[in-house]
Parts: structure tokens; sequence; C-alpha cells
């Protein structure tokens, strides 16, 4: 059976997959989806090292593991990232893939994109990940700056107000910026930052994520030694 998929996947054959994973009562197999060929190689491997946009796509909706790791370590990623695919890495990025794994040599698909001289890939795995994280500290911050516990007596109703109109702007500005600039994400980072500092203020320090904290501390001491510096 995987011979057949694989042929499916590598002539573009989105029916003929379909076919292939659905069972007689129209229920997606699993196990047909992340099924390796003989070289250890998977449905989704096989689209992501020929660039089969379409496939990958399908195959991610039918519910493909994109972290399936092959018996040395690559994932998805690594293939796309070792063939040079920058728009599957785009799909599999945007979708949740994970960016840091790594294979039985020690690399993760940016290390791999390093290898083989893409440097348009590893130059976009690198935002990517920058990305990731500030959605990451947004979640982090919308998380604490909701918890009704925490909150309680402390953030009064125009502060919860202007707390989730913050959001929903860097929600919208993250969701319509799907490869930004390192720069643009680090500005929208202290956009961030500094929405979020005069509601933490009033929070109980020790009751509150204390990475988070000390992510303000640092961020205001950065602050203070750009306006000394600007002075000087």
């Amino acid at each position: 059976m995987a011979t057949e998929i694989i042929k499916a996947v590598i002539y573009n054959d989105a029916e003929k997959i379909q076919q292939f994973i659905t069972n007689e009562e129209g229920e997606i197999n699993g196990e047909l989806l992340d099924i390796r060929d003989d070289e250890g190689k998977s449905p989704l491997d096989i689209a992501c090292m020929l660039g089969k946009v379409d496939v990958i796509e399908g195959l991610i909706a039918n519910g493909a593991n994109m972290d399936s790791i092959s018996s040395q370590g690559n994932t998805a990623m690594h293939r796309a990232a070792s063939w040079g695919r920058i728009e599957c890495l785009k799909i599999l990025a945007e979708k949740g893939a994970n960016l840091h794994l790594k294979n039985l040599k020690g690399e993760c698909p940016r290390d791999i994109a390093r290898r083989y001289g893409h440097s348009a890939c590893y130059d976009y795995l690198v935002r990517a990940a920058i990305r990731r994280n500030y959605k990451y500290k947004m979640l982090a911050y919308n998380e604490t700056l909701t918890d009704h516990d925490l909150i309680a007596g402390k953030l009064n109703k125009d502060d919860r107000i202007q707390a989730a109109a913050l959001f929903k702007t860097l929600t919208e500005w993250y969701e319509s910026n799907t490869d930004p600039i390192i720069a643009e994400v680090q500005e929208q980072t202290k956009v961030l930052l500094e929405g979020v500092l005069p509601f933490i203020r009033k929070l109980i320090p020790e009751k509150v994520n204390k990475e988070l904290l000390q992510e303000i501390k640092q961020y205001e001491e950065d602050r203070v030694a750009e306006q000394v510096s600007q002075q000087s």
C-alpha cells in the first residue's frame, strides 16, 4: 500500500491519495497517512521533497502527522529544507510543525537548510522561529491577563477592555503578517511589552509567571539604557 500512495503523491494525484487513505465507511485511516516506504519516507516527506504543495495541504488537512520522524530522525520539514522547498516550509510552519526537532545528527531543519546552501530557506526558518516566539509571548501574556483569579480586584473593567483590545490588535497583526522581517517582529514585540506593562504592574508579582516578570524587567532595563544612550 505504501508504494501505491507514494506513487500517487509523485504524480500529484490527490483523488487517488484520498481513495487509498479512506476506508469503506468513509473514514480516514491515519496509519496510511503516515505509512513509510522502504527508504523510510512518508507520503508527506515525498510531497515536501518534490514540492507538491496541493498534496501537502491535502495530507495535512486529512490529519498527517507533520512531526512524524524517520528512523534517522528526519521530519517532513527536514526533507523540505534539504531540497530547498521554501513554499513547503511555509505551509508546514503555518500549520504548526515543530521548527526545532533534531535528527540523529543533531540537526534541526534550519541546520539542514544551511548545510545544503539553501539560504532563502534558512533565512525563512529563522524568521519563522522568531515570529512563533512572538506568538507564544502574546498567548502567555493574554493568558495571564485573562486569569480571573489573578486579576480579580487588580484590573478593573476598563483595564480588561483595553487589554482585550490590545490582544485583538496584536493577533490581527500576527495573522496578517505570515512572513515579516525580523525588525518588524521586534517592533511588534516592543508594542506587546509596552502594552501589557501597565496591567502587569497592577498584579501581585508573586502570582505572575516569573518568566514574564523577568522579560518585563529586562525590557525596562533595555529601555532605560536606550534612553541614556540617546541623551549622551
